[in-house]
């Protein structure tokens, strides 16, 4: 993918039906940007919080150009 909208598009990402998300108690969604540019380069899901034990399950999402550079590390710390 080349940019936001081959993103938005072909992978589905970022729909109405995605940002509807938010509507939703036990889901949240986030883009993953690059610092420097703010390209957009994948995405998180944040399903099932559990209060009690402070944790959230995550789902991840990252372009294959941008795999093995420590990038979702980065973005999971912050």
């Amino acid at each position: 993918m080349d940019c936001i909208d081959d993103v938005m598009t072909n992978a589905d990402m970022f729909t109405d039906n995605w940002m509807d998300a938010y509507e939703t108690k036990n889901r949240y969604s986030w883009a993953i940007q690059l610092e420097e540019t703010g390209e957009v380069i994948g995405r998180y899901f944040g399903m099932h919080p559990n209060d009690e034990l402070r944790q959230v399950e995550l789902v991840c999402e990252i372009g294959q150009a941008w795999w093995n550079q420590g990038l979702m590390t980065e973005a999971t710390k912050k």
